[in-house]
């Protein structure tokens, strides 16, 4: 298939317990990612780009306390000429 690169990172990523108020009266948990990262360079310009989210499924919320959606894969395929 003409592969001329492939790439591989692995990310971690952890979030110590924090308040979600200026008061510090509610508590949201620590959180811990672990992201892939995958990347298919072929045939001179075409590249395949991939990325498994929260490969642990953790439970995670965003600032205010709202949970976010658990595992989460995205994947993109690009051209240059």
């Amino acid at each position: 298939i003409g592969l001329d690169e492939a790439s591989a990172r692995l990310g971690l990523v952890h979030r110590a317990s924090r308040a979600a108020d200026p008061a510090g009266l509610v508590r949201l948990p620590a959180q811990t990612f672990l992201d892939l990262d995958l990347a298919l360079a072929f045939l001179g310009h075409l590249a395949l780009r991939m990325r498994l989210s929260n490969l642990l499924d953790q439970r995670t919320v965003d600032l205010i306390g709202y949970p976010l959606p658990g595992r989460a894969y995205h994947g993109l395929l690009e051209t240059t000429w």
